[in-house]
């Protein structure tokens, strides 16, 4: 699989866990609760031009989502999926013995890459921020481009490679999902098992390698793949530590901003002799790029909500 960086509005690529799967029945497809709220919400909310209702857009939004992350009926797409394609050398530690600390830069439902992004993994995996920034995002290159509702719909889908070559995909699904009313959608299975965070943990962290006069208590999010809700057979395959065809498996890593985007292992969580891992990468920097992502083996975080790490 290759990535195919958008032209227009945003820097980014969206990244297809999956491809190649047919539009399946409508009513089997299963939406999070919370998260099937939230891109209503957003969709009612964003700067839509004239002709283009809340309905549609939602219903726009919704769909690449399950040929991204949860192909096959019935399936409810992750908040916390974790691309598995993406096998550029940059994004991987530099030290052969931790291969699952890996940069994953695909994440979410909606497989929103890191790119040149300035969107940290915990705001890609809450569907809350995503669904805004897809509906933003959709809405822009539905409404800067002329021609047919179909022709600007293509345009709208067509940065997600699961949408297909002509966004066929992505268009049937729409034409299943879409119902006028007011900010309405069809066809949909509200799922209370999958939340707006997927799974995804809010913790309290502070670096235990400062002085403790020095030390100051921060918000962190920690993502672990076996705390995933929704569907998860299409992201947790094996070989975990990655292959010719397949990336890594991350080990559960928390991230947070401080400038940069980070993402720390500790080794309570990956076993791994050198200890903890982690990487920065400044807002806007695109991983794939040599040099952007500062990789350290350093003991320097605490998860201080279980006294966890360098506390």
């Amino acid at each position: 699989m290759r990535f195919r960086p958008l032209k227009y509005a945003f820097p980014i690529i969206l990244t297809a866990i999956f491809l190649g799967i047919a539009a399946i029945p409508a009513a089997a497809h299963k939406f999070g609760t919370t998260p099937l709220n939230d891109v209503k919400t957003a969709a009612a909310n964003a700067n839509r031009c004239s002709g283009l209702t809340a309905s549609e857009l939602a219903s726009m939004v919704l769909a690449p989502t399950w040929p991204e992350v949860a192909p096959g009926t019935n399936l409810t797409p992750s908040p916390m999926a974790l691309s598995r394609f993406d096998r550029d050398a940059d994004l991987y530690s530099p030290w052969s013995n931790t291969p699952r600390a890996f940069f994953h830069p695909g994440i979410g439902a909606w497989q929103i890459d890191t790119a040149a992004l300035s969107l940290a993994a915990f705001q890609k995996i809450n569907t809350k921020t995503a669904a805004e920034f897809v509906a933003g995002y959709m809405a822009g290159r539905y409404c800067n481009v002329s021609g047919s509702d179909v022709a600007r719909r293509r345009n709208a889908f067509s940065p997600w490679n699961a949408c297909g070559s002509n966004q066929a995909t992505c268009e049937n699904l729409y034409q299943e999902h879409y119902c006028a009313g007011p900010d309405n959608v069809c066809q949909i299975t509200a799922d209370s098992s999958v939340g707006r965070l997927g799974g995804m943990k809010q913790r309290t962290c502070y670096y235990g390698s400062l002085p403790p006069s020095e030390r100051v208590n921060f918000t962190c999010w920690f993502t672990s793949p076996s705390l995933a809700e929704g569907h998860t057979g299409s992201w947790q395959q094996s070989p975990f530590d990655g292959n010719s065809s397949l990336s890594p498996l991350a080990f559960a890593f928390y991230n947070f901003w401080d400038g940069n985007e980070r993402r720390h292992w500790l080794q309570a969580d990956t076993g791994y002799s050198r200890g903890e891992v982690f990487v920065r990468r400044p807002s806007g920097g695109n991983p794939r790029t040599t040099g952007v992502l500062n990789w350290t083996d350093a003991d320097v975080l605490c998860d201080a909500s279980f006294n966890k790490g360098t506390c």
